[in-house]
């Protein structure tokens, strides 16, 4: 935080560009997706449904940073002056600023998770109704069973609808696990230093650097017999 203090003059508005800034990265992502991003043919209802739903949400998260952009520079004063505690407590203030300001993009990975799982597990159900199995509880496997014709059509039917909309949605989830994956990997990077830096044996390069390496005061002497 002092090195961001010394290098910008208004460090909360620093902090509200860096948003404004990650929030148009998002919009063009979602732009590249709204077309056939790599060439993959994308389902046109559902592909809408997802960018209405994220560009929402982003918008919502935009109308925040403006409510909050006047507390944002009167309190960034207070927490700028917690930098001074030391460089390990810097790191961890700005690892926090990450986690605070990729907040939407986790939500968009728990969303888009959630909706990959649901459509795993519902194609595994279904394609073991369509091959004419089910799961028997009672012994653990999976056994032989005969359907109706009409639990068979319905089973068709949704296991068909399923599919062709699994693709749109495993991109979805691909694109925004990696966001998740790069910022974990950024916070885990700032972690492993700062643990480094407490665990730097600080006291013993300074003493070595003025040559005081040896404490002849603590040392004690023991006969020998």
């Amino acid at each position: 935080m002092l090195i961001l203090f010394t290098l910008v003059s208004h460090p909360g508005d620093f902090l509200i560009q860096i948003s404004h800034i990650i929030i148009q990265q998002l919009y063009s992502l979602l732009k590249v997706l709204e077309g056939s991003p790599i060439g993959l043919k994308l389902n046109i209802h559902l592909n809408n449904f997802f960018l209405d739903c994220f560009k929402y949400h982003i918008e919502l998260w935009s109308t925040f940073l403006d409510l909050i952009e006047p507390i944002v520079r009167q309190v960034f004063l207070a927490i700028g002056a917690f930098g001074c505690l030391g460089f390990t407590y810097q790191i961890a203030l700005l690892a926090d600023l990450i986690s605070i300001v990729g907040l939407h993009a986790h939500c968009f990975y728990v969303y888009t998770k959630v909706l990959n799982n649901v459509e795993v597990k519902g194609l595994t159900v279904l394609w073991q109704v369509v091959r004419g199995n089910r799961y028997n509880i009672l012994r653990n496997r999976i056994e032989a069973h005969n359907y109706m014709n009409r639990q068979l059509y319905l089973a068709t039917i949704f296991f068909s609808a399923i599919l062709f909309l699994f693709p749109t949605t495993l991109v979805y989830y691909v694109v925004f696990a990696t966001l998740k994956v790069l910022t974990c990997a950024t916070l885990i990077i700032l972690e492993g230093f700062r643990r480094k830096l407490l665990n730097l044996p600080v006291e013993v390069y300074l003493k070595y650097m003025r040559r005081g390496f040896y404490d002849f005061v603590s040392v004690r002497s023991k006969a020998v017999v």
